[in-house]
């Protein structure tokens, strides 16, 4: 049974909309049997975002759930995988969500499934999670040392030309927002990001982001303390309306924690990002890409 998207939207209002006589903890149900897809992937979050035009399939019958990530790297230490927008990457005090970590368990049900980063909820792109104790130690050293590299396509508002470091200190206020303070602040941590304009429209500029620390929301508000927030990010003062968030990161370099070979690890935007971007950004991307 096969559901045409009219408008954006997230996934367990659509459902509730395509069977009214159904309960939210119904639709919820459905949702972890693994039995919503889109575009044959399974769709296990209750908030994932949905777009204008899109299929949505109801299975009649229950079957395993398929993998809502790609599998980019993975052996006996640990693995990367290319993390959809909308899904988180580690539990909350929520129980409406799923979350990668969770899945990873359930994939791996006799290893214990380490955290070496995150990603927020509404980032795509390349993460990646321990299998072993010691290649955790070694990956987090090396976040640490900041000798493992992250690079990120980030939409901003306005023009944005050249390139530069946002250098600033970063603090949690009560209401978890995380706010640019002075460097006296108690507890504020600093945050250091390099970024450079891979070009421009007549309303948004194209960035590439590489984070020499890694704070929470680090890119997100730096990028609105100087004066151009990441598209569709309405938590840190943005004013553009988007769909998802204007920010993927395309590529993680690290060493092998055993072999000690340098490893990169790229995943190209998803449609879903490359539709923020107008024709002329997207010719730029197409271009980098080459």
């Amino acid at each position: 049974m096969q559901f045409q998207v009219s408008a954006p939207t997230t996934l367990l209002p659509f459902l509730k909309e395509c069977f009214p006589d159904s309960s939210s903890s119904q639709c919820k149900k459905w949702i972890e049997q693994g039995r919503i897809e889109r575009e044959e992937r399974t769709l296990l979050s209750p908030i994932a975002p949905l777009q204008a035009g899109e299929t949505i399939t109801f299975l009649k019958k229950i079957k395993k759930a398929k993998k809502p990530f790609e599998t980019l790297y993975e052996d006996r230490y640990f693995i990367v995988v290319d993390k959809p927008t909308g899904l988180l990457s580690v539990d909350t005090e929520s129980k409406d969500e799923m979350s990668l970590h969770a899945y990873l368990k359930k994939q791996f049900p006799r290893k214990k499934i380490w955290v070496v980063h995150r990603l927020d909820k509404d980032t795509s792109g390349v993460i990646l999670f321990a299998l072993e104790q010691k290649a955790f130690h070694s990956l987090k050293e090396q976040l640490k040392a900041r000798t493992m590299k992250r690079r990120y396509l980030v939409l901003v508002e306005g023009i944005v030309e050249g390139s530069g470091t946002w250098d600033s200190y970063l603090l949690e206020d009560s209401s978890l927002i995380m706010r640019v303070v002075p460097q006296n602040t108690p507890w504020a941590e600093r945050a250091i990001t390099h970024w450079r304009s891979l070009g421009h429209d007549a309303h948004s500029s194209l960035l590439e982001c590489s984070l020499h620390t890694g704070k929470k929301n680090q890119i997100r508000v730096q990028a609105a303390h100087a004066g151009h927030p990441v598209v569709g990010d309405t938590k840190y003062q943005g004013l553009r309306k988007a769909p998802r968030l204007g920010l993927h990161a395309f590529s993680l370099e690290c060493v092998h924690p055993v072999s000690q070979e340098k490893m990169t690890f790229a995943a190209p935007p998803p449609p879903s990002f490359s539709s923020l971007l107008s024709k002329k950004l997207v010719s730029l991307l197409e271009m980098k890409a080459k």
